[in-house]
């Protein structure tokens, strides 16, 4: 067991790997990126990368073994080989079902304690409550070792000496260091574009693939990270529950709220327009319209666009996807809003109103043509 946040080990060698995550203290470190590790095992491995040993022919992402690679590959073939055999919930990895497990395990420790210090906290853990609090800020977690590394960030363990930034873990500032230091060591194979880390990568290279492994249940929309469809599923439940203080502005999640903020501060603030954004890729992505920069070209007819979510739709034109379909009358739309806008012929809905007779439209087009043509004579 390790003596400063009690996680416990089936190997003596396993702890004393474990050991030096407390210290921060890495010796080791990759000549290709730089990055710095707690033991020459470890760098050895990561070294796979670079050399494409473990690569994916799906995505293109190199990992650092075998064993990872095939996990991985699990994103794409959807298999989710572990079973939990108290709620038959399936995982793609033998680590995530065990501490899923954790839940069950809990449940029967607490079990035997309901009746006499309330159901109230058989109930918490039977639900997968977050029970661990931060006393400086509040923040809950699900287990002890996350709040304990969550508290490195107050303690300014791991501070950034360009901005001050706190952050949880040596790893954490290192990735956070490149901002400043400008390092991109990771490289796009078809587009030459870098960035900070492999993460980053892997998330972008679905920009040439057309990969988007994650679907929304509700209404089959595809995406191409996790957060991203997390963040799309509040959508449908229509509830804003957080709002800015500033400007009384509601939105569906803490993220959204925390980017819309930044508009207050001029945080990001475009120097040529001085319009604000919400966050620093909003504001690259706004200078490309000074600029007139358009990184993103069509292979197919050399066009060329400001965003990757513009090439995506532009593709679709050579292609023929056509991936949003309409669950009343079967048409097929190329892009999300096409659709959004085809539903208001079924349910009648005319959210544009003409200013100067009141009439109603139900689309943008409409109200703009009836404008011109009857107003404007």
């Amino acid at each position: 067991m390790c003596t400063v946040c009690d996680k416990r080990f089936t190997q003596k060698g396993n702890l004393k790997r474990h050991k030096p995550i407390h210290s921060g203290e890495k010796l080791f470190s990759c000549t290709e990126c730089g990055k710095c590790f707690l033991s020459l095992y470890r760098v050895n491995k990561h070294k796979n990368i670079h050399t494409s040993r473990y690569k994916c022919t799906e995505c293109g992402r190199c990992c650092n073994t075998s064993q990872h690679l095939a996990v991985h590959r699990r994103i794409h073939s959807g298999e989710k080989p572990f079973e939990c055999t108290i709620c038959s919930k399936r995982f793609t990895q033998s680590c995530t079902l065990q501490n899923h497990s954790r839940i069950h395990s809990e449940e029967k420790q607490y079990k035997t304690e309901a009746d006499s210090n309330g159901v109230l906290v058989y109930h918490k853990v039977t639900q997968g409550e977050k029970i661990y609090s931060c006393a400086q800020c509040e923040k809950v977690f699900m287990s002890q070792a996350a709040l304990s590394t969550h508290k490195n960030i107050h303690t300014s363990r791991y501070k950034c000496t360009e901005c001050g930034k706190c952050f949880q873990s040596s790893n954490d500032l290192a990735v956070h260091m490149r901002i400043h230091s400008g390092e991109k060591p990771f490289e796009c194979d078809v587009c030459s574009k870098r960035f900070t880390t492999m993460n980053h990568l892997v998330v972008h290279s679905r920009v040439h693939t057309g990969e988007k492994p994650y679907v929304c249940t509700v209404c089959n929309k595809w995406f191409t990270q996790k957060a991203a469809l997390n963040d799309h599923k509040l959508l449908h439940s229509g509830e804003k529950s957080y709002s800015c203080a500033e400007c009384g502005k509601r939105f569906i999640s803490q993220k959204r709220l925390n980017n819309h903020k930044n508009i207050h501060t001029s945080r990001y603030k475009c120097t040529e327009c001085g319009r604000c954004f919400g966050s620093s890729k909003d504001l690259a992505v706004h200078r490309r319209s000074h600029s007139g920069e358009k990184p993103f070209e069509c292979a197919v007819c050399d066009k060329r666009f400001t965003r990757s979510v513009q090439l995506v739709k532009h593709s679709r034109i050579h292609s023929g996807e056509k991936p949003y379909k309409c669950h009343v009358c079967g048409k097929a739309f190329i892009a999300s809003e096409q659709l959004h806008a085809h539903m208001r012929v079924h349910t009648g809905e005319k959210p544009y109103t003409c200013s100067v007779c009141n009439k109603g439209f139900s689309h943008k087009g409409s109200l703009n043509s009836h404008k011109q043509r009857i107003h404007n004579n």
